[in-house]
């Protein structure tokens, strides 16, 4: 189900190249300790930007590799999409797998970054906006919200799904239920699942 308030209308030259289908959303984000970068010295600050170019580059890797796509950044989280642009015969799967290595390759050199994971499973519009040499992509529904939720709620090092995605990644990853989240936009909670990262 996409909310009513999500949906908004695509310009009409946009409106033949916009995709609603049901597909996995990947919500990651970083989990900083201590103060914000802006309070640390220039050299501290350059090196964040360095360290944030490289996570970027990181997370479209991994994400490239399970055949999603990454839409967007948002400071130094990021959204990802699997099962619009391309076929995949386990989108959720994917979704899962891409965020395990993430948060694998994330804690080690040159990171140490302890980051977590949020996925939801639903109904999405996908559409391009900008023009076609500088094209973007704006992914709109519910999944996208949950996604965000379950991460915000999520430990360092800690993936979180929600109902659906984890009955379709369960034949190939071992989850565990956990106390139901609370959505931060409206009174309603989502019953989430964490997915086991042992012997990962």
């Amino acid at each position: 189900m996409v909310f009513g308030f999500l949906r908004k209308t695509p310009k009409k030259e946009e409106e033949s190249l916009s995709i609603t289908t049901d597909a996995c959303v990947l919500f990651l984000d970083v989990r900083h300790k201590g103060e914000h970068h802006y309070h640390y010295s220039k050299h501290a600050r350059d090196e964040f930007q360095r360290k944030l170019c490289r996570f970027r580059s990181a997370v479209m890797d991994e994400v490239q590799k399970e055949g999603g796509l990454v839409v967007e950044f948002v400071g130094d989280g990021a959204r990802a999409v699997f099962g619009v642009t391309r076929r995949l015969s386990n989108p959720a799967g994917a979704g899962i797998k891409s965020a395990r290595a993430l948060l694998l390759r994330l804690s080690k050199d040159p990171f140490h970054l302890g980051a977590c994971a949020g996925i939801a499973w639903g109904t999405v519009c996908f559409c391009p906006i900008g023009s076609p040499q500088r094209q973007r992509h704006k992914l709109l529904g519910a999944p996208c919200l949950i996604s965000r939720g379950l991460c915000a709620s999520a430990e360092p090092h800690s993936i979180l799904t929600d109902e659906l995605t984890a009955s379709k990644a369960q034949r190939d990853f071992e989850v565990k239920a956990m106390r139901p989240v609370r959505m931060p936009w409206k009174e309603e909670t989502v019953p989430a699942f964490q997915v086991l990262l042992k012997g990962s």
